[in-house]
């Protein structure tokens, strides 16, 4: 069993690691995270709910340019949930990630099209 100290732990690096992704991007292509915030905003308002890993698909076919780290989305998502746009949901498996369980984020700017 994982100790309150071992999770604080794990939960530091994991933002460490999303942090140093977004910076990566950023570098790479400057205004990296502005976009990819609008997307996943205009995402949100499109979308029930969805996983991190739709948003990714569909932005790696549009004009936002491909981030050097896959989880510089992270920051994205992260962003989202602190500016009240998306909840954490549920969990489901995800298929980029050999079925592990990832979550599932609900919109609360969602905008019904009909």
């Amino acid at each position: 069993m994982q100790t309150s100290l071992q999770l604080e732990v794990a939960s530091l690096s994991r933002d460490r690691g999303i942090l140093n992704a977004a910076i990566g991007a950023e570098h790479a292509s400057p205004g990296w995270s502005i976009a990819a915030f609008e997307f996943l905003r205009d995402y949100a308002r499109r979308h029930v709910q969805f996983m991190a890993e739709d948003v990714i698909r569909l932005a790696s076919v549009s004009d936002i340019p491909k981030p050097p780290d896959g989880r510089a989305f992270g920051s994205i998502i992260q962003r989202a949930v602190r500016e009240g746009l998306i909840k954490k949901l549920g969990y489901a498996p995800a298929a980029t990630s050999n079925l592990s369980p990832k979550c599932v984020w609900q919109s609360l700017i969602y905008v019904d099209q009909a």
